[in-house]
């Protein structure tokens, strides 16, 4: 049976957000709308990230796409589609001539062939995007400084990407964290911390998290601090103890507060808490977990993780948590026996809530 044509409509994409927060397979839903399965991989990838042949799996993805975002991108694309470039081939040679050969500045070139160009901003996007061959900023005479406009722009989108995640920092604030979490009078409220290897030993880092009532520690590896680096590692925490997290907090480090890392805590973990600027004493539990991995015996500092396979950390992080807590509270047991404890009231609370 032949798909229909591939163009999504906007009730199709209804359809496929709907689907998705109903945690439907992709399978599943390209059957529903009738749509080949890389038609939706395209259009979550487009709408999430800008890109269609974005490389970052869609199970990271999915939880984030909207219709009304994908609609928007591609009538934006429409819109642009009928643009297309006014340099042709005798243009080109007007412009090598006279900037690669006399040096003219492109208002000046503007200012002798009004019929040919009509501004000077495109003639410095052509040089910028080097569309122009043998032409380079180096012909103009004060030697590109309009180009010193991208760097102005970086500078700005820098500026940009800090008040986003100063604004989710805020959001976000330790300061509204409840005293049920603050007390630990409640199971399930984790940290989280990055434990980084040797400078030029590799990129690859733990990303570790103490559940703070049991003190029970978990840590895994990922293969550097870029986004979907850390979502691959938090994804294999979610299968393991995510039925076990209501929570979690961290500091504002940009591989944590960035859209699709504070997307997925969100929608996979359930609230998302991070600490102030300078102030590691708000995330103590977690920061004493870490020293342990950093024993002489375990991972002392200057470790290449690289090198050190999941495994390995296992093999630590369960030695840890079976040593005794020496807090008052716990009698001498340890994380681990104390977060089983935890676990079994909680499935146990969860069948009686089940059976009625």
């Amino acid at each position: 049976m032949s798909k229909s044509k591939q163009q999504l409509t906007f009730e199709d994409r209804i359809k496929i957000e709907t689907l998705l927060k109903e945690d439907r397979t992709l399978a599943y839903i390209a059957e529903k709308v009738d749509k080949d399965r890389s038609t939706l991989t395209r259009e979550i990838r487009r709408a999430t990230t800008g890109n269609p042949n974005e490389k970052t799996p869609t199970r990271f993805l999915k939880f984030m796409y909207t219709a009304r975002e994908g609609q928007y991108i591609v009538d934006k694309h429409v819109r642009r589609a009928g643009r297309h470039s006014s340099l042709n081939s005798y243009k080109t040679k007007v412009l090598q001539r006279e900037i690669h050969q006399r040096h003219y500045t492109p208002g000046a070139v503007v200012a002798r062939h009004p019929k040919l160009f009509s501004n000077s901003t495109i003639i410095y996007t052509w040089i910028n995007r080097k569309k122009i061959p043998n032409v380079t900023y180096h012909d103009l005479p004060m030697q590109g400084k309009r180009f010193k406009r991208s760097i102005v722009k970086n500078m700005y989108k820098s500026q940009r990407e800090k008040n986003k995640k100063t604004k989710l920092a805020e959001l976000f604030s330790i300061n509204d964290r409840p005293d049920i979490i603050n007390n630990r009078t409640e199971f399930g409220h984790w940290e989280m911390d990055g434990v980084e290897g040797r400078k030029g030993g590799g990129k690859s880092l733990l990303i570790t998290l103490v559940e703070r009532k049991s003190r029970f520690q978990v840590a895994v590896k990922a293969k550097s601090k870029q986004a979907t680096d850390i979502l691959a590692a938090l994804e294999s925490v979610n299968e393991r103890y995510g039925k076990y997290i209501k929570s979690i907090t961290c500091d504002n480090g940009h591989e944590f507060i960035n859209s699709l890392v504070t997307g997925f805590i969100l929608n996979k973990f359930g609230s998302l808490y991070i600490a102030n600027s300078y102030a590691p004493y708000e995330r103590g539990t977690n920061e004493r977990t870490n020293r342990n991995l950093r024993a002489p015996w375990y991972f002392p500092k200057g470790t290449s993780f690289n090198k050190v396979s999941q495994e390995r950390v296992d093999e630590v992080t369960e030695e840890i948590n079976d040593k005794p807590l020496t807090h008052v509270f716990s009698n001498g047991q340890s994380p681990m026996r104390m977060f089983r404890k935890y676990v079994r009231e909680l499935n146990k609370k969860q069948r009686l809530s089940n059976a009625f």
